[in-house]
């Protein structure tokens, strides 16, 4: 489901911008200043993300045409800096430069997190990330499967 949720993210071309509950969770127990996220060097972001992850940074990194080590405050600050006023919600550059901004944080928040030391917070966001990673469609075929398997052996 990582791959589907990247997926969305870098092509949906609607004003929406997806949140994950695992994004929900790093927001409420870490606290790290926008400024602070925002200054991290793109390559370390890059280092410290998931495939998919790192796959929909840099589709949507090009199609907004963001650049260099500070594309993370470039977007931030075309997104809400001086200036910036609000644009339409149906905006799509908008929203992915939003969606953008959105998994960057995460992935650097993610970051202090794991290295925060906080053991059962660290533990939870890793059930969450593995949960929002399982696949529903194999699940489902898996347990079709053991019933049919089920009902060959009590058929005998």
């Amino acid at each position: 489901m990582n791959e589907a949720f990247a997926y969305a993210l870098l092509h949906q071309a609607t004003g929406d911008v997806p949140v994950a509950t695992s994004d929900v969770f790093l927001r409420r127990f870490v606290n790290k200043p926008d400024r602070e996220t925002m200054a991290t060097p793109y390559s370390r972001v890059l280092s410290w993300s998931t495939p998919a992850e790192r796959a929909a940074l840099e589709g949507l990194s090009d199609a907004l045409g963001l650049h260099g080590e500070h594309r993370l405050r470039a977007a931030y600050d075309r997104e809400f800096g001086p200036g910036a006023g609000r644009s339409d919600v149906e905006d799509v550059a908008s929203a992915h430069r939003l969606r953008f901004i959105r998994l960057a944080e995460s992935v650097v928040l993610a970051r202090a997190l794991r290295q925060s030391g906080h053991r059962a917070r660290i533990e939870r966001f890793a059930r969450l990330r593995a949960a929002e990673a399982r696949n529903p469609l194999v699940e489902a075929k898996m347990a079709s499967q053991a019933r049919q398997d089920g009902r060959r052996r009590a058929a005998r």
